[in-house]
């Protein structure tokens, strides 16, 4: 038994976080990862998952805990092929979004999102100037030049990369169905 803290994403509900009002087949909407105090685990953190529709999000309809990231997607109908619950452009997003993270457990979670990344070629490593960093590219658009980032590698023992490592599982697995 893990003494992780679990991380069960939940797939699209189908309705607007903000408003209650449901969100159609067919509809974009921004699902949004966010975090909470665990109440049976005290000190423990619970990742969240809420949809909004966009005139919600717009009007600035947020979860209540801090935002981890947030990605648009489509509500696809039921009955059709599962997909990844967030595909290349949002795992992109998202790593971009956590460049400003300074805490321990996001900068974890983003150092092992750069690591997949990496693995599904859609970041190159660049190599690492300096003792503690990872130094990447995203996958270049075009004739555009990918950009360079640089990554924290926060020293992880077995524990943070346990927790980060169920996080992205988390994310990373199947979700909304897509037309076949």
């Amino acid at each position: 038994m893990s003494m992780t803290p679990g991380y069960e994403i939940s797939r699209a509900s189908g309705v607007c976080a903000g408003t209650g009002n449901p969100i159609e087949v067919g509809e974009s909407y921004i699902a949004a990862l966010w975090i909470e105090p665990d109440p049976d685990r005290p000190g423990a953190e619970l990742m969240r998952r809420s949809d909004y529709s966009g005139d919600a999000w717009i009007s600035g309809a947020r979860p209540a805990g801090p935002l981890v990231g947030h990605w648009r997607a489509t509500l696809s109908p039921p009955n059709t092929r599962k997909r990844a619950l967030i595909g290349d452009d949002e795992l992109i997003d998202l790593f971009m979004q956590l460049a400003e993270a300074s805490e321990t457990k996001r900068l974890a979670f983003r150092y092992l999102l750069a690591l997949i990344l990496v693995r599904k070629r859609l970041l190159r490593v660049e190599g690492s100037p300096k003792r503690g960093t990872l130094t990447v590219r995203l996958k270049p658009v075009g004739d555009t030049p990918g950009q360079v980032v640089e990554v924290v590698d926060p020293g992880m023992d077995e524990t943070m990369i346990a927790d980060a490592t169920e996080q992205l599982s988390a994310i990373l697995a199947t979700d909304e169905p897509v037309a076949t």
